[in-house]
């Protein structure tokens, strides 16, 4: 793997999904730490908002109450989740989350 794919946003993005698929909470909190410390750096043009945008989902997830709802039992979850995707969905096939 380059260091393109482990830091670009979709990559990130893909992995926080990953890890919010399989409820794994320890997982989850050392992606959004990985994923913080990687965009530190932001670059500019797109990838950069992007970066700005996981960061303001994984900012958003911390905040929510239950993690592993059901979809649809909380829209700001429901919304963290939708946009991850989007940015997985960018680099690669779509990635199924229901």
């Amino acid at each position: 793997m380059t260091e393109r794919e482990t830091t670009d946003a979709g990559c990130l993005a893909g992995d926080i999904l990953r890890a919010w698929a399989r409820e794994d909470m320890n997982g989850l909190e050392a992606q959004w730490s990985r994923t913080l410390n990687c965009i530190a750096a932001q670059p500019h043009g797109v990838e950069g908002e992007h970066r700005m945008l996981l960061r303001a989902i994984v900012s958003r997830m911390k905040r929510c109450r239950s993690l592993f709802a059901r979809r649809h039992e909380d829209p700001g979850l429901d919304l963290c989740i939708d946009l991850l995707a989007h940015l997985v969905s960018r680099e690669t096939a779509p990635l199924s989350i229901s």
